[in-house]
C-alpha cells in the first residue's frame, strides 16, 4: 500500500505579504538592504564589491537595454555562460524586462545549443566569450537569435564570429543603452507579472533523445527561495562561495533565494580555486555537489597518508574512533570516556586545518544534485562539520526536501520543504506535490501528461522511503536499477558512493544488469596513487604505464576487497578494470554537476565490459 506523508514547517513558504513574482521579491530586497554588499567577484586579482543599491541599478539598466532591443514581456533570453556575476545580473534583467531566462551550460555542443535557442525561440542570447559565440552561431539552423551580447571581449568574438557588427553588443554596450530608458515602462512590467507568469525554461541533460524544456513559474521560483530560506536559516550574517553552473537548476536556486534572504555572494573563479578563493571570501557555508566533498576527503585522505607510520596510524584511528563515537552518540549510547576525548582532540587539528583552509567561518555544506556517500557524511561529521543532504530535480524548481541545522539525520535527504507533500507509490516511487512543481515540459503534452498525475503529483523516477520522523531516504533512480540475472535488484549509486570513499579511486561505475555478478570500470586519485607508488619504489615517469601495473591493479582489488565485506554477496563487485584517464565534463563521460553519464560509458566500454565475463577477465 502506498504510504503518504507530509512534514508542516512553523516558517510558512509563502504569504499574504510576499512578493508574487521574482521581480517585485528582488526590487523589494535592493530597497531594504541599500548599501550592503550583495555580490562579489575577483577582477585583476582583486575582489570587487557590487551593493544591493547597484545591484539593482545594473539589473533596471540591462533590462532597459533588453527592451530597447526589442524584448517584450514572454520573450524568450538565453544564457551561456559560466558562473560569474553578469550570469545573475543578466538573469534578473532579462526577468525584469518581461522575458523568460533560457540557461544553456557552457559544456554544451553546438547542436544542442541551437536546439535549445530554435525549441525555445530565444531572441537574444548572453555569451561569455569568443568561443561560446562561435558555439552558438556554428550551426547553420540556429537563425532565430536576433541579437548576441558578450561578456568578455566583445569586438574580438563579432569580428572572428563574422557576423554583423550591429547584432554583437558587449556587456557595457547594454548597459549604455539602458540608461536612457524609462524606469516607469519596469515598474509597469513588474506589476503585471503574475505568479503564473513563465520564469524560466530549464532543458534537461537529455539522456534519452533531445533535451526537454521545464517550464518554472514565479509563483514556483518564489515558493522555492522562500521555503529554503526558511529551511536553512540563511540570513544577512551568510555568505557562500558559488561554483557551481548557474545553468543547473541547484545553483539557480541558490542565487535567487539570495535575493529573498540578502546573503552574500561570491563567484569562484574556477572549480580548481575553490580552496583558495574560500580562503580569500571567508564564506559562512558551501553549496556543493558530492564530488567536490569528495575531493575534500581525498584531499585530507592525502595529508593523513603522507604522515610518517606511527602517526598516520594514530591519526588514521582516531578518525575512526571518533566516526564511531558520533555514531553510538546519535542512538543514544554513552561515550567512551578518556579515550573517545583523546581521539576527539586529534580530529579536532584535522578540523582546524580543514576549516582554515575553507577561510575559517564555514559552518555547514548543502549537498545536492547527486546522492552523498554515508561515509562521507560521517568524515564530516567527525570533523565537526554540518553537511546538509538535500533532494530535488529541475521539474520540482529544485529542493522538495532538505536537511535542517536543527534536524539532520545522515544517510537521509532530510524532511520535505514547507507546503510540500511527498508519497511512496507501491512501487516505491518518490511522488511529490506542491507550489514548486513545473507547470509542465515546453511543446511535450504527452511528456507533461506521464510526469504530472490527474491530482498534480509529479512521478520523480527515483526510488525511496520515508521514516516515522518523515526523513526520506533515497535509494536509486528507477532507470538506473540493475537487476541481475537472479532476479536480485541493485542500487549501483550506493555501491559506487561506498568505493568512492576509498583515497585511491576517483570514479566508480557498477555493470550488471541481467549478469551473474557485477563488474566496473575504475578511475583512480592520481595524486594518491603516485604518493603511495613513490612510497613503494616504483616509478611514476608514466601515469598510464603506472595505471596498468600489477602493483597498483593488486592495491586497487585490496581496496574493492575491503569495500565488498561491507555488501551483500549479489552485490559485491567481481572483476574490474582500471581506464587510465578520468571520466570529466569535457569527456562526455560527466553531467555539469559531476554524474555519470552511465550510459554513454556502457556504449563506450561495451566490449570491455563485456570481456570481464569471460574465464580470463581483462585487467
Amino acid at each position: 500500500m502506498a504510504t503518504a506523508t507530509k512534514t508542516a514547517d512553523p516558517v510558512p513558504a509563502t504569504s499574504s505579504s510576499t512578493p508574487q513574482n521574482m521581480v517585485a521579491l528582488f526590487h523589494g530586497t535592493v530597497r531594504r538592504l541599500g548599501t550592503r554588499v550583495a555580490l562579489r567577484q575577483k577582477t585583476g586579482g582583486i575582489w570587487q564589491e557590487t551593493n544591493w543599491s547597484q545591484y539593482g541599478e545594473l539589473v533596471d539598466q540591462l533590462a532597459l537595454g533588453l527592451r530597447s532591443l526589442g524584448v517584450e514581456k514572454g520573450d524568450r533570453v538565453s544564457l551561456l555562460a559560466n558562473t560569474r556575476r553578469e550570469w545573475v545580473l543578466s538573469d534578473l534583467a532579462i526577468l525584469s524586462a518581461g522575458g523568460v531566462t533560457v540557461p544553456i551550460y557552457p559544456s554544451v555542443l553546438s547542436d544542442d545549443v541551437a536546439y535549445i535557442l530554435n525549441d525555445s525561440g530565444a531572441k537574444i542570447l548572453f555569451c561569455e566569450d569568443s568561443d561560446q559565440l562561435e558555439k552558438a552561431t556554428a550551426a547553420k539552423d540556429a537563425d532565430g537569435v536576433e541579437h548576441y551580447v558578450v561578456f568578455s571581449d566583445a569586438r574580438a568574438a563579432q569580428e572572428k564570429s563574422g557576423l554583423a557588427a550591429d547584432k554583437v553588443l558587449s556587456f557595457e554596450d547594454l548597459i549604455e543603452r539602458g540608461k536612457s530608458g524609462d524606469l516607469t515602462d519596469l515598474e509597469t512590467i513588474e506589476k503585471s507579472i503574475s505568479a503564473d507568469d513563465l520564469l524560466t525554461l530549464v532543458y534537461t541533460s537529455g539522456t534519452t533523445g533531445k533535451p526537454k524544456g521545464v517550464m518554472l513559474s514565479h509563483g514556483n521560483v518564489v515558493s522555492e527561495a522562500r521555503a529554503l530560506d526558511a529551511a536553512l536559516g540563511l540570513g544577512l550574517d551568510d555568505s557562500t562561495l558559488l561554483f557551481l553552473p548557474l545553468a543547473h537548476i541547484f545553483a539557480r536556486v541558490l542565487h535567487l533565494a539570495q535575493v529573498s534572504s540578502g546573503y552574500v555572494m561570491s563567484f569562484a573563479e574556477s572549480i580548481e580555486k575553490v580552496k583558495e578563493n574560500c580562503g580569500e571570501t571567508h564564506p559562512t557555508f558551501l553549496a556543493s555537489v558530492p564530488r567536490v566533498l569528495e575531493k575534500f576527503h581525498a584531499a585530507v585522505g592525502a595529508k593523513v597518508e603522507a604522515q610518517s607510520g606511527l602517526k598516520k596510524k594514530l591519526v588514521t584511528w582516531a578518525l575512526q574512533r571518533t566516526i564511531d563515537a558520533n555514531r553510538r552518540a546519535r542512538k543514544g549510547g554513552s561515550s567512551g570516556g578518556i579515550i573517545d576525548a583523546f581521539a576527539a582532540r586529534l580530529t579536532g587539528k584535522i578540523r582546524a586545518g580543514l576549516l582554515e583552509t575553507l577561510g575559517g567561518k564555514i559552518e555547514f555544506f548543502i549537498s545536492g544534485g547527486a546522492p552523498l556517500a554515508r561515509d562521507i557524511g560521517l568524515f564530516f561529521d567527525a570533523l565537526g562539520f554540518t553537511v546538509l543532504e538535500g533532494y530535488g530535480l529541475t521539474e520540482t524548481t529544485a529542493a522538495t526536501h532538505v536537511n535542517r541545522r536543527d534536524a539532520n539525520k545522515l544517510g537521509t535527504v532530510g524532511q520535505a520543504l514547507p507546503d510540500v507533500e511527498v508519497r511512496i507509490a507501491p512501487d516505491g516511487e518518490i511522488l511529490v506535490r506542491g507550489p514548486n512543481i513545473m507547470t509542465g515540459y515546453y511543446n511535450r503534452e504527452e511528456a507533461t501528461k506521464e510526469a504530472i498525475q490527474a491530482d498534480g503529483r509529479f512521478h520523480t523516477c527515483d526510488i525511496g522511503k520515508i521514516d516515522d520522523d518523515g526523513f526520506l531516504s533515497i535509494t536509486d533512480r528507477k532507470k538506473d536499477l540493475i537487476v541481475t540475472a537472479g532476479g536480485k535488484n541493485i542500487s549501483p549509486q550506493n555501491i559506487e558512493n561506498l568505493m568512492k570513499t576509498d583515497r585511491y579511486i576517483s570514479q566508480f561505475m557498477c555493470y550488471g544488469d541481467q549478469k551473474k555478478y557485477l563488474v566496473s570500470l575504475v578511475t583512480l586519485d592520481q595524486a594518491a596513487v603516485e604518493t603511495w607508488a613513490k612510497n613503494q619504489g616504483l616509478s611514476t615517469a608514466s601515469w598510464e604505464s603506472l595505471t596498468a601495473t600489477p602493483d597498483v591493479r593488486n592495491l586497487i582489488q585490496e581496496s574493492i576487497d575491503a569495500k565488498n565485506t561491507r555488501l551483500p554477496k549479489f552485490e559485491t563487485i567481481k572483476y574490474f578494470h582500471i581506464l587510465p584517464e578520468d571520466f570529466s565534463i569535457e569527456g562526455g563521460e560527466l553531467t555539469p554537476t559531476l554524474k555519470l553519464k552511465r550510459k554513454v560509458l556502457v556504449e563506450r566500454h561495451k566490449d570491455l565490459l563485456e570481456s570481464l565475463y569471460k574465464d580470463a577477465p581483462a585487467s
